[in-house]
């Protein structure tokens, strides 16, 4: 079967689906209603779509097709009218499928098509017995979003994401270890070594442990780091302060969304943008959100935490490297994201935003061509910006580090461990509220030279004695010449 590419927006009383079908048989679609899980085929096209509120047939439903463009234009009314659907741009969410339980055979809708006008054909849905060729498809690892209620509520419960927490136990070597996203992942060690060995810092990955994984992250960052590099960028500020003076569009948006008065724009809540062009997946993403997987992840609370640490960590990786190529990708983008990126370089788990903050600081001094603090400060600037535009501006980044990784023939084995999960659960476990929390406290985090570890301070104050000497030195010859 073939998932179509479709699209979902809104009225207050219907559900609007456009799906692209081309050289289908009319008569032969068949559309299923059963609460907030919808469903339908076309040979060769088959979508399961599990909607955010209950949908009802009574009568006020409308289908036609457009032969010429070949779509399916889907009006299904809402059983509430007036009740908001929830992330209906959200597409692996959508596609996730209902637990067990839930899933109960009651059609609603099939068809009967009659000819309407040149072009055009509108589908007649009619109660009928469910046609015996429409099968549940399990997928693997299928995404369940039971939770949502639960989350609600947890989303009320203010994390402290600067508070310290303890490693978790070392794990049976014997056993193998368990790395990537959520720690689901083991075995798969001498695949990413021998492909990612440019750009990983961890040694033995199958028997590593997380107090080894950052031992090896903290050696490499020692190692690498050049104090006459740092002096002599911490001297040639000036040849790139145009990187820092560099506004991403997402600035832009920001104040925009501030401006426009949005009631979720204020103190107390996420600004988000359902009508901001910003925020819109363009036909690429959407693309992209189709063909990821629907997987379910048991994440539990402690675990969470390190999820939406190595988020800030791996988003930093990307601020990097959009305000350093001001926008425009080169061949080393995803070596930049992936080598900044404690999480995808090294396999670390980060317990509080100190952590973080100390990894982003100690790689960008340490491996990419522009190398100072200033830098550093003005990214996490960006960082902050993007976690307050929320999921959408998050899963954005998030889809553009894929296809960079995806491309990329040393990377795109670390999209396969980390990059493709997060696509898929900044979608359906991830909230605004969360993300709104760790902007709130980032924007209050002090970056300052004593977090990397490195006498900074004392090599800046070399640097100055340096460049007064010079100038000394070049004030005096000036003198000797002109007499």
């Amino acid at each position: 079967m073939l998932t179509p590419r479709f699209t979902v927006t809104q009225t207050n009383d219907f559900v609007e689906l456009v799906l692209q079908c081309p050289f289908i048989k009319a008569q032969e679609v068949e559309i299923d209603i059963d609460g907030s899980e919808f469903k339908f085929f076309a040979h060769p096209y088959y979508l399961r779509l599990s909607m955010p509120g209950r949908l009802v047939e009574d009568g006020r439903e409308q289908s036609k097709y457009d032969i010429d463009k070949g779509t399916v234009l889907l009006k299904i009314p809402k059983e509430q009218p007036g009740v908001y659907f929830e992330d209906l741009d959200m597409l692996t969410k959508l596609m996730g499928i209902k637990p067990e339980s839930e899933r109960l055979a009651h059609p609603l809708m099939s068809n009967l098509v009659q000819k309407n006008s040149p072009g055009i054909q509108t589908i007649n849905p009619v109660s009928c017995a469910k046609a015996p060729y429409i099968q549940e498809q399990d997928v693997k690892d299928g995404l369940m979003d039971q939770q949502s209620c639960d989350m609600e509520e947890h989303d009320e419960i203010e994390i402290d994401w600067s508070y310290p927490q303890q490693l978790p136990e070392p794990m049976n070597l014997l056993a193998g270890a368990a790395y990537g996203f959520n720690n689901q992942y083991s075995g798969f060690a001498a695949n990413i070594e021998n492909v990612a060995n440019e750009i990983l810092d961890v040694v033995d990955l199958d028997h590593s442990t997380p107090e080894s994984r950052r031992k090896n992250r903290i050696d490499s960052e020692n190692a690498k780091f050049d104090e006459d590099y740092y002096i002599s960028e911490f001297l040639s500020r000036d040849e790139f302060v145009h990187l820092i003076k560099y506004r991403p569009a997402s600035w832009k948006v920001l104040k925009e969304i501030q401006q426009s008065g949005d009631k979720e724009s204020s103190g107390t809540s996420v600004p988000t943008v359902k009508t901001h062009a910003f925020l819109e997946f363009t036909e690429l993403e959407q693309s992209q959100l189709r063909n990821l997987s629907n997987r379910q992840y048991l994440i539990d609370s402690a675990m969470e935490r390190c999820i939406y640490l190595g988020l800030v960590d791996i988003i930093f990786g990307y601020c990097f490297n959009l305000r350093t190529t001001e926008g425009e990708d080169t061949v080393e983008s995803a070596w930049t994201i992936c080598k900044l990126s404690g999480t995808l370089s090294c396999f670390d788990a980060f317990l509080s935003l100190s952590e973080v903050v100390s990894c982003s600081l100690r790689r960008s001094l340490a491996f990419p061509l522009n190398r100072h603090i200033d830098l550093t400060k003005i990214v996490y600037e960006d960082v902050v910006i993007l976690l307050k535009l929320g999921r959408r501006a998050i899963l954005k980044a998030l889809l553009h580090i894929k296809r960079l990784l995806e491309h990329d023939e040393v990377a795109f084995v670390l999209d396969r461990v980390w990059i493709t999960d997060y696509c898929v659960w900044i979608q359906q476990q991830a909230t605004d509220v969360r993300l709104k929390s760790l902007a709130s406290e980032l924007h209050r985090f002090k970056i300052t030279a004593e977090l990397s570890m490195w006498p900074l301070k004392e090599l800046e104050e070399l640097a100055r004695e340096d460049y007064q000497m010079q100038s000394q030195a070049e004030a005096s010859e000036t003198v000797q010449t002109s007499i």
